[in-house]
């Protein structure tokens, strides 16, 4: 199944049991609270691991211009929806 990337590099995987669909972390832990349960649909798993880590971005980053001087500019990978 689909794996994801936390901000802090740990690894999400999707796993069947029989009909329904959970999530892990690849290397173990404890789950969140909103990740700890079961789906039925592969789709609304993904939905709700995306909902997940997109709250877990930060809006802003900082990222060195061509100067070497750091700017804070929007988090090209939050998804403000």
């Amino acid at each position: 199944m689909k794996t994801f990337v936390t901000p802090n590099g740990k690894e999400l995987e999707l796993y069947h049991i029989g009909f329904s669909v959970r999530c892990r972390f690849k290397t173990g832990g404890e789950l969140p609270a909103e990740l700890d349960c079961m789906w039925t649909d592969g789709a609304k798993a993904e939905q709700a691991i995306n909902v997940y880590l997109n709250d877990k971005e930060p809006l802003h980053i900082q990222v060195k211009d061509e100067n070497g001087i750091y700017q804070k500019v929007k988090n090209p990978k939050k998804n403000v929806s």
